[in-house]
């Protein structure tokens, strides 16, 4: 290594364990990546090249690398989010941190071998320095990186640039990597929607329920064994099954099933709810078993708390949930990143040490056009809303086809409407089940299949219970909490500079503080009077939050049962 190489490296390494640790130690312990060559431009800037035998194939113009880049710069318009597949000379990173409305760069590279020999060869602090940028070189941390860096209240679109020679280079790696952007984005979307519908109903309940969540202590079940109920229609030829396999381990029952459950006398020792919606406590109408633990998303409607003294709340994605774990008490955490109950109650089964799952009613779909079992809540609701004119099965048609991509397939034992939705909900609880040491084993109906999961190895069941799950005591009275946090928020100081610099460059606890804020802000840029750009939403979401706050503390309701 020459002495300009040396330094090159020594101020590159510097700027990126500044950033991220790991990845310099790993770039230290690399070599460089010997079909990385460097060639001069005509305006004397050093350009990386493949070297391909005898042929040196530049990544860049050989005339002005750095013009290029910035045509190509502002052909990408006001997006907030690029992701670049190859680093490069660094130029186009360069020029797009330049632009005000840059939020996140995500960078996408081959190898640490191959930042090793562009960090030994060229000038790029400017770009490790950046707190917007993100370099990524292990393909399972893009999608990860999308939902940290990609926030679409604040900024606008997401956009993707390859250097091409370098992916035609390696055509496998670069496909992979954009396929896994893909699914980050279209993820963060569907997320984003969410947010977009629920995200003052979800803090709303959250703090409804910080006074009772104080007194919840998190107990688990000690389990071996688990059997879980989803309310898909196959659940009415499995019940009696159901019913006499108490050997399969104690019933967890999603709050869509419980209705069914007690009218058959069926009685859980665990239900499960995390809807935000107050239609959730129709399907405690029938009633609730007087020993059966209610586990409830903290943000789920404050009125399900209060339907048993043996209530434990559980910490769901949810930025101020995440914020109130830290600063606050210890909340036991459940997968909900699925988008349903049964989702959330095979990783509760799970997380209870549950060695074998028997998973019941789990259709992902509509077989043969019936969408729930009989005895939920829908039932009793179409019921009530019949008359000459418009029979139960309406309501159900309309349900049934509520979404424009239902489609109907044929299936060796008849057929079922699917979407999707219901395909994606399958898919995401078959990643979590390969993720876990428990054995899950799906009693199989004419619903869309479930493959049977039996983990390579299994940890003794004395083993596998969470040390999060011990119960946890409040740092102090939840009516100070939250008075502190709405001085906080209004301590905050405004956006002084471009959004995205501006939100890069806050400090730990203030950046905490606004994260708090985006699934609120996501909604207020869809209140009535037309969509607020990404710092007005913010800044109504801080004053939503702090009137809301300050609301619940003077308005708390009388002591409730221990």
């Amino acid at each position: 290594m020459s002495a300009d190489q040396r330094a090159f490296y020594a101020a590159n390494h510097s700027s990126l364990a500044r950033r991220d640790s790991s990845l310099a130690a790993r770039v230290e312990r690399s070599s460089p990546d010997s079909r990385i060559g460097f060639v001069a431009a005509r305006n004397g800037m050093v350009v990386p090249s493949l070297r391909n035998g005898a042929i040196t194939v530049p990544f860049q113009s050989l005339y002005d690398p750095s013009r290029e880049a910035e045509r190509l710069s502002e052909s990408f318009g006001e997006d907030g989010c690029f992701v670049l597949f190859g680093l490069g000379s660094g130029h186009l990173a360069g020029k797009l941190l330049d632009k005000p409305s840059t939020y996140a760069v995500i960078v996408v590279e081959r190898s640490p071998e191959v930042l090793r020999a562009l960090m030994e060869n060229l000038p790029l602090r400017q770009v490790l320095d950046d707190p917007r940028v993100f370099l990524i070189v292990d393909l399972p941390a893009i999608q990860p990186a999308i939902l940290r860096a990609w926030h679409p209240v604040l900024m606008a679109g997401i956009r993707t640039s390859p250097l091409r020679p370098w992916c035609d280079a390696e055509p496998e790696y670069f496909r992979a990597a954009a396929a896994m952007v893909q699914a980050g984005v279209e993820s963060t979307r569907g997320d984003y929607g969410v947010q977009a519908h629920f995200g003052k109903r979800w803090m709303a309940n959250i703090l409804a329920n910080l006074e009772q969540a104080q007194r919840a202590k998190a107990s688990p079940l000690p389990l071996t064994a688990a059997r879980v109920t989803a309310a898909g229609p196959s659940l009415d030829t499995q019940l009696t099954r159901l019913r006499d396999a108490p050997d399969e381990g104690a019933l967890i029952a999603t709050d869509t099933t419980l209705p069914m459950l007690v009218r058959f006398d069926i009685v859980p020792e665990a239900v499960i709810s995390i809807d935000c919606q107050n239609h959730g406590f129709r399907h405690f109408l029938p009633g609730l078993p007087p020993s059966t633990m209610v586990v409830l998303d903290l943000a789920s409607p404050p009125v399900l708390a209060r339907q048993s003294t043996n209530t434990v709340f559980i910490r769901s994605g949810h930025p101020f949930v995440s914020y109130l774990d830290a600063k606050w008490k210890g909340f036991p955490a459940v997968d909900t990143s699925g988008g349903n109950v049964t989702h959330a109650a095979i990783s509760l089964a799970n997380q209870w040490g549950a060695g074998r799952i028997t998973l019941y009613g789990a259709d992902f779909s509509y077989p043969n056009g019936k969408s729930y079992a009989r005895g939920t809540y829908l039932y009793d609701f179409f019921q009530l809303k019949e008359n000459r004119l418009s029979p139960v099965e309406a309501g159900f048609y309309a349900f049934l086809f509520r979404s424009p991509d239902i489609h109907r397939v044929k299936t060796p034992s008849g057929w079922r409407y699917e979407s999707p939705l219901f395909t994606l909900y399958r898919d995401r609880l078959v990643v979590m089940m390969h993720a876990m040491d428990s054995a899950v084993i799906p009693i199989l109906g004419p619903g869309l299949p479930i493959p049977q999961w039996n983990p390579p190895s299994m940890h003794a069941p004395a083993d596998r219970p969470s040390s999060a799950w011990k119960p946890s005591s409040s740092l102090c009275d939840w009516k100070e909490f939250l008075s502190d946090y709405a001085e906080k928020l209004a301590k905050l100081s405004g956006f002084s500079s471009s959004p995205g610099r501006f939100f890069a460059q806050l400090n730990d606890s203030d950046r905490q503080l606004w994260t708090t804020l985006l699934p609120v802000a996501a909604r207020c840029s869809f209140e009535p009077g037309g969509p607020l750009p990404g710092p007005a939403a913010l800044e109504a979401a801080r004053e939503w939050a702090m009137s809301r706050s300050r609301r619940a503390v003077q308005r708390s309701s009388p002591p409730l049962p221990s």
